[in-house]
């Protein structure tokens, strides 16, 4: 027998999930077979679990080793050692003991630097822990290659994921739908309302979202088959996803959970320069899924996702010039108006879907360039602009033309009427005339300056604001004041625009005229001096039976008089006068304290008190002759 030397880096998880973990090895064990199991247990020290590593291993295997993280500690070992080499932690079999096994202390209570909560938790009478991926090396003699199989199970009460754990008591929901298996699993400790309504949604979700699926012949593209959803309380995390398995928290919306799953369906391994995908998709899906599932979720949520990225000048393809959430608001934007270009491009036949499938194809690290080349190839078109833009830039997608498919069917309709005055008014009256509800719809007035006054939304001073969703046959109307710049008359035409959510669109025009009156030319005569005449007025009566007048009018050049401009002429020279002979003194006054301090004082300051007594005198007479 020759002998052979054979190194394997095995990081898969192999085997088929039980009620309780994943199923046991089969009882006989080949001479290269290696079976590695991981036991999950509670301990009385708060915040720590234990795992028991059991390897059963063939005759042929000649050596083994698994690497340590850092922050594991060796409880106990049998046929085991630790040793350490090039800076690591080696657990190494020691050649001889079948089996051999090592029990680890793993810490939990994990935090994450980005937000609030716990990922990972350990309760007083519950736990929820990260299940351990572990680098093995081994050796074997032979000529048949060893086969590779890992379980994990629970040590009393719990149920094992592909990467979550839970030890403690607990109900379980299942559900089987297009090849993959969806458990959900709430802890005692928690009160779910309608478990299986969640079944029906993820059901939902799993059926829209179709982005590589088990029936996929090509391994690289399949579905994970298998997901489980784990309902926590506080202070666990809102939601987490960890590879095939996510946390909710028991009060997390619908959009949460379509958020968490759409992360389990993300297989790619992205850049940095692609990090914004990851939460960008499940951003969007998450909302959009959630929105078209349950009829009762107001659209706030879809017109917030929309509407939060307009105003963000971070660049997606560099996290480091990010806010808290560029790629959750604006990378969540700029997926949908992704979405919404390949639609319009293909007539409805191709979705983003398409280009997330392909995405999910790639074995090399995800660029953004093939995302770019994924989305030209999905919608026929050319995309370097939009990335160009919204992705390699700091602008932001527009947000109108986006797609949803629900409120499809609804038909909006618009008319706008002016009324012209200091303030311009318009007008505009919208209308649902379809079968389904107008969510979201979004109104534009075309007009600097607008002002819209919605009758079922605050005023905001802005040219465009979205309506709260519109029944079929409702009506709303929102006033346009028109505010025009200081003394200027405006006269002009104004688009009035509309659309919804499901993509419906309405418009018109209305003229209107504003500000302040138009200035009309007087006729020229050929009495030269008509215009510099002063023109007596006609007395006015009054209520009471006397009157007021005759009073003279003063024209441009006229020498006609009101006796208060002439009471407010004498007092300006009075107080004109009285200005001058202050100053007149002042500067007398500041010259003799020079004479008299000249010998303290410098030349220069003396001619700079003169100076300034007489720049106040000069001041003072301008104001008399004014």
């Amino acid at each position: 027998m020759t002998l052979q030397r054979g190194f394997c880096l095995a990081v898969l998880l192999l085997g088929t999930l039980g009620a309780t973990g994943i199923a046991a090895a089969d009882e006989t064990t080949s001479d290269t077979a290696i079976h590695i199991e991981q036991e999950y247990e509670r301990l009385d020290e708060r915040g720590t679990v234990a795992v028991t590593l059991t390897y059963e291993l063939g005759s042929d295997i000649s050596r083994i080793r698994t690497r340590l993280e850092a922050n594991i500690t060796v409880a106990s070992v049998e046929g085991m050692q630790v040793e350490r080499e090039n800076g690591h932690r080696w657990l190494v079999w020691d050649g001889d003991t079948r089996p051999a096994s090592a029990t680890l202390h793993v810490p939990v209570n994990q935090t994450s630097d980005r937000f609030d909560g716990y990922t990972t938790y350990d309760a007083r009478n519950w736990t929820l822990a990260q299940t351990l991926d572990l680098y093995t090396h081994y050796w074997w003699s032979g000529d048949e290659q060893p086969t590779i199989e890992r379980t994990r199970t629970v040590a009393g009460e719990g149920v094992v994921g592909s990467d979550l754990v839970y030890l403690g008591p607990y109900t379980e929901y299942n559900r089987t739908l297009e090849g993959e298996t969806v458990r959900v699993v709430d802890p005692a400790a928690v009160t779910v309302d309608d478990p299986q309504g969640r079944i029906d949604a993820l059901s939902y979700a799993i059926k829209r979202l179709d982005v590589g699926t088990a029936r996929t012949t090509t391994e690289s593209s399949q579905r994970r088959d298998n997901v489980t959803v784990f309902v926590v309380p506080s202070p666990l995390r809102v939601g987490n996803t960890f590879g095939s398995d996510f946390l909710v928290n028991q009060n997390a919306s619908l959009s949460t959970w379509f958020h968490e799953y759409t992360h389990t369906r993300q297989r790619y391994h992205n850049t940095e320069a692609t990090e914004w995908t990851r939460e960008a998709i499940a951003e969007y899906y998450g909302t959009i899924l959630a929105w078209e599932y349950a009829e009762n979720i107001d659209s706030s949520r879809v017109e917030y996702m929309l509407d939060s990225g307009r105003h963000d000048r971070s660049i997606l393809s560099r996290p480091t010039t990010w806010n808290r959430t560029s790629d959750y608001r604006k990378g969540a934007t700029t997926v949908a108006m992704l979405d919404a270009r390949i639609r319009n491009e293909t007539g409805g036949n191709a979705t983003f879907q398409d280009v997330f499938g392909r995405m999910n194809t790639r074995e090399q690290p995800l660029e953004n360039g093939t995302v770019r080349e994924a989305s030209t190839a999905v919608a026929g078109s050319e995309l370097d602009g939009y990335f160009s833009r919204y992705i390699y830039g700091r602008q932001s997608p527009p947000t109108s033309g986006y797609y949803v498919s629900r409120g499809a069917q609804s038909t909006l309709s618009i008319t706008a009427t002016a009324r012209n005055d200091t303030v311009g008014e318009i007008n505009v009256t919208i209308t649902n005339a379809g079968p389904d509800t107008a969510a979201a719809p979004e109104l534009t007035v075309d007009a600097p300056g607008a002002q819209l006054v919605a009758a079922n939304r605050e005023n905001v001073t802005v040219q465009s604001t979205t309506l709260s969703d519109l029944s079929p046959g409702e009506s709303t109307t929102v006033v346009a004041k028109l505010y025009p710049p200081p003394g200027d008359h405006v006269a002009e035409t104004v688009s009035v625009s509309m659309h919804s959510l499901g993509g419906n669109q309405a418009n018109t025009t209305v003229a209107v005229e504003y500000g302040a009156p138009e200035q009309t030319p007087t006729p020229a005569t050929d009495d030269s001096t008509a215009s510099d005449a002063d023109t007596p007025t006609t007395p006015t009566t009054r209520a009471d039976g006397g009157t007021v007048g005759p009073t003279t009018e003063r024209t441009p050049g006229g020498t006609g008089s009101d006796p208060n401009d002439d009471l407010l002429a004498g007092f300006g020279i009075l107080v004109g006068a009285s200005i001058a002979v202050l100053g007149v003194v002042v500067g007398i006054a500041n010259a003799a304290v020079s004479v008299v301090w000249q010998s303290f004082v410098s030349k220069r300051t003396i001619y700079l008190t003169i100076a300034a007594g007489l720049l106040l005198t000069a001041v003072s007479s301008v104001a008399v002759i004014m």
